[in-house]
């Protein structure tokens, strides 16, 4: 499972900061996009807003979390 926030990060963090070529990148993201794809809509990205605050992480890790949860996983965010 991948969300499509995770697919995005990926690509620009590989050609920007990593500076992976645009070709190997985008066949790594076609790779990823063969896994089951969880898309962020427009109640998935509701759900970060209260597990920001809540567990003190950023929005776009809060998303990674609501994805996976919403996808049916179970996630545990341990306590710092």
């Amino acid at each position: 499972m991948v969300s499509t926030q995770v697919v995005q990060e990926f690509y620009a963090v590989a050609t920007r900061k990593l500076g992976m070529a645009r070709d190997v990148a985008g066949r790594i993201v076609r790779g990823l996009l063969n896994l089951p794809l969880v898309v962020i809509d427009a109640d998935l990205l509701l759900a970060p807003l209260a597990m920001e605050e809540r567990y003190q992480i950023s929005f776009w890790d809060a998303l990674i979390v609501a994805a996976a949860e919403a996808s049916g996983h179970k996630c545990s965010i341990p306590r710092i």
